[in-house]
């Protein structure tokens, strides 16, 4: 089954330079970046994958083929960012263009993409994007507030300051899922430029039939309930935790795995053995992803019983891809991946009566279960890093005939993006691509870093 069609090949492929932030958290530990670099290249674009911080640029080529994420995202001690005021900036700016301007124009990028639109990236892709009169597309992929007091300073300063110099030279803004487009409009970008550009998922490498080693070797007997994220707040653990053992859990032939690290990971542990289910609880640190895709693959039930929408629901498409039955809170990030009932099912978040009632409907309906695992992995082939690859360079391909002047062109390529808070935006979303999430800052190897 192919990912996507054959591209068209009377166009020329695109010369497009993706700018990501490498300062702040998600972006170190997303695989977003890279896995839709990689896409786009095995589509025949030509790919220049630039991290940024607001005095450094590092350029990693991903063309063709991209390296490990953490290798192309510089994960490594970042330097001081110094003072945070407008000259400064500018003057950074102005010296990481004048270093890389030569690079940028032998590249001949057809547009530059830029994630997160209050990050310096954005900003430096502005004014490259003045100085060599090319169109500025922007990522808003939601990334959760940073910790850090210094990067959270940046984040504000950037809105105030080259907010409106990015929102000026943006032509268009895609946004990876509804909570992240409003986030959009919050920052004051009209919501008429505002598309979606749901994440995409590696269906290859999660896959249903894999075999599992932590099976065996943590000795998970019975059907498995799994659950993967950070063990906080708003993740509704302990929920999850409480209807297990008030139902599903009183059967001998189930078993709860927690796979995650984090501040709760004690009393997670006391809740279950208090509640009498401990023996059955597993909880697991973060495996590799090839050994997360094979317990996936070995799993009965994903819950993502999510309480805020900090959770990004990264699980949800890697779970469908593996033939994975899913049940969600009914919180606006998960429910835009899941049509309730044919590809998962939704439970009002924070509901444990409801929350019991669901785990035990689908442990005993297997049929059920066969049914979400068809349709739940037609629905992740849907959305493959190829298909999302393809969705950008449309839409791309599509700004930069406006940039030309032709419009006829345009008009071909690609739809208008729709405002996120209309009926079209949801109908938008399951027809492009019918989200990998991702955000939690899980700081872990191969983990991207959202939930």
């Amino acid at each position: 089954m192919n990912d996507v069609d054959e591209p068209n090949a009377d166009l020329p492929p695109l010369r497009i330079a993706l700018l990501i932030d490498a300062i702040h958290p998600g972006a170190r530990l997303s695989h977003q970046p890279p896995a839709l670099a990689e896409a786009l290249g095995v589509l025949g674009h030509e790919v220049l994958l630039l991290p940024i911080t607001a005095g450094i640029l590092s350029g990693g080529s991903a063309r063709r083929e991209v390296s490990d994420p953490s290798q192309v995202l510089g994960r490594r001690e970042l330097s001081p960012l110094g003072d945070p005021n407008e000259a400064a900036m500018e003057a950074a700016a102005d010296q990481v263009l004048s270093t890389n301007l030569i690079g940028l124009l032998r590249s001949k990028p057809d547009v530059i993409c830029a994630y997160d639109p209050s990050s310096p990236a954005a900003w430096i892709g502005a004014r490259a994007a003045g100085q060599l009169n090319r169109p500025l597309v922007l990522i808003e992929p939601g990334w959760l507030s940073m910790r850090r007091l210094r990067d959270r300073v940046l984040e504000g300063f950037g809105r105030r300051v080259w907010g409106r110099v990015v929102r000026a030279r943006a032509a268009r803004l895609l946004a990876v899922d509804p909570v992240a487009a409003k986030e959009a409009q919050e920052k004051g970008f009209p919501a008429d430029r505002i598309g979606l550009l749901p994440s995409g998922v590696d269906s290859q490498l999660y896959a249903p039939g894999l075999p599992s080693r932590l099976v065996t070797e943590r000795r998970l007997i019975g059907r498995i309930l799994l659950a993967v994220g950070p063990f906080e707040s708003g993740r509704g653990l302990e929920l999850l935790i409480q209807a297990f053992a008030s139902g599903i859990g009183q059967r001998e032939d189930w078993c709860l795995v927690l796979v995650g690290r984090g501040s709760l990971q004690r009393r997670l542990r006391t809740l279950s053995t208090r509640l009498g289910v401990g023996a059955r609880v597993h909880l697991l640190e973060y495996p590799e992803p090839a050994e997360l895709a094979g317990l996936m693959s070995a799993s009965t039930m994903l819950a993502v019983p999510a309480e805020n929408d900090t959770v990004r629901g990264k699980q949800v498409m890697r779970a469908m891809a593996s033939g994975l039955p899913v049940i969600a809170s009914d919180r606006p990030r998960l429910a835009c991946q899941i049509v309730d009932g044919e590809t998962g099912l939704l439970v009002p978040s924070g509901s444990l009566e409801d929350w019991r009632a669901a785990l035990q409907r689908l442990a005993g309906a297997p049929e059920l279960r066969r049914r979400l695992s068809r349709s739940g992995r037609e629905c992740a082939l849907e959305r493959s890093w190829l298909n999302c690859a393809e969705r950008l360079a449309t839409i791309t391909r599509s700004v930069v005939a406006e940039h030309e002047g032709n419009p006829r062109d345009s008009a071909l390529v690609a739809p208008a993006a729709v405002p996120p808070d209309s009926p079209e935006a949801a109908e938008e979303l399951e027809r492009a691509l019918p989200v990998d999430s991702g955000t939690d800052l899980e700081s872990t190897p191969g983990h991207e870093a959202t939930g």
